[in-house]
């Protein structure tokens, strides 16, 4: 499956919930079952991507990423004081 029909197939707070689970974006990658260059070209370089609807997923894909890991911090932070 290409990597722009698999975006449209992830749940967002599936993802959010991977992320807050490996943070890093190897095992992220792993997770989701994609590569780790699809995974950074997602998430880091999507204002690259022409198709207007598969940029928004990319978007909120990535927002989702980040969302996951700041939880994580936000609750790691909270556990340390």
């Amino acid at each position: 499956m290409i990597w722009y029909e698999k975006l449209k197939t992830f749940d967002f707070n599936h993802v959010k919930n991977i992320a807050y689970k490996c943070r890093t974006n190897k095992k992220i990658a792993t997770e989701l079952n994609i590569t780790l260059g699809q995974l950074i070209y997602i998430r880091y370089n999507n204002y690259l991507i022409s198709d207007k609807g598969i940029r928004e997923l990319a978007v909120q894909f990535a927002l989702a990423i980040e969302e996951g890991i700041l939880q994580y911090k936000k609750d790691k932070l909270k556990n340390d004081i």
